[in-house]
């Protein structure tokens, strides 16, 4: 569904609903300033006004309104584009004020990687980064690389990996598999390859992926059946709605203390880095 034209509806309608009241407001105005000192005297007076204060018109001054307000915005049509960009702009700023109100709420609980893992020996670093994903979005897949690389390389920055499966039915299946691997001490090698593959991830593609991580099947059982891991991803997803996010993969990038915290939502890699830096800074005046 395209949004940027309700939008701009939007704007226009707030825009002439703007107009139509400051044309009542003058118009009441103009009529007051022309009534005699004592109201007393011309009690006939108030029902017009009081309409007038109201916003109510007849046929005529509706018609006059709407000629005066077409006039204005076909001799100003920059007007209309004013009121779309400062409807985006306040819109923007009041979802990233949702978004970085319910991180802060649930940080403490995403940071433990209930529904998902923590980078382990990483408990003393002053970076936290919480990545939100799906093995089936293909924006997840394209900043594998980049998480791959502050796991490999940045000891001072604890990567917390958070399922989130809701870009298909097979996802859920997928973050399972990943789950249980977590007690053979593989969930890292499980989640880079399921990043990588490509196409949908049914259960016996799962079986050969995990495997080829040397995953034990036998011992991992079957993981979309486990009632504990189901628990948890569902709890994931409550998470998520509460924080106002509506897809993946999105980023929380905070220091340690969580005094600095910014959510990313979608994949931006420069955002990712300065944000890393800034968290870093923070966690070290």
């Amino acid at each position: 569904m395209r949004l940027k034209p309700l939008i701009a509806g939007a704007a226009a309608t707030a825009f002439l609903g703007a107009l139509v009241f400051g044309f009542s407001a003058a118009r009441t105005d103009d009529t007051q300033s022309a009534e005699p000192a004592d109201s007393a005297s011309a009690p006939e007076s108030a029902a017009p006004q009081d309409a007038a204060a109201e916003g109510v018109f007849n046929q005529a001054q509706e018609d006059r309104i709407g000629a005066l307000v077409r006039a204005y915005l076909v001799a100003n049509p920059d007007v209309l584009v004013e009121a779309f960009q400062a409807l985006e702009t306040r819109d923007r700023e009041r979802k990233r004020a949702q978004l970085t109100a319910g991180a802060r709420a649930n940080f403490d609980k995403l940071a433990g990687g209930e529904a998902g893992f923590v980078t382990p020996a990483r408990n003393d670093a002053d970076v936290v980064v919480i990545e939100f994903f799906d093995y089936h979005c293909i924006y997840c897949k394209g900043a594998a690389d980049l998480v791959r690389d502050l796991v490999k390389d940045d000891e001072d920055v604890k990567i917390v990996f958070q399922e989130l499966p809701i870009v298909r039915e097979e996802s859920q299946l997928a973050a399972a598999y990943a789950l249980a691997a977590r007690a053979q001490d593989k969930y890292v090698d499980v989640h880079f390859a399921l990043m990588e593959a490509k196409g949908v991830l049914d259960e016996p593609r799962l079986r050969t992926i995990v495997e080829k991580q040397g995953v034990d099947l036998k011992a991992l059982g079957k993981p979309g059946e486990d009632k504990r891991i189901a628990s948890a991803l569902e709890a994931s997803k409550g998470v998520a709605a509460e924080i106002g996010l509506t897809g993946t993969p999105a980023f929380i990038v905070a220091s340690a203390d969580g005094a600095y915290l910014n959510v990313i939502d979608g994949f931006n890699e420069d955002s990712i880095l300065e944000s890393v830096e800034s968290a870093r800074r923070a966690a070290k005046p």
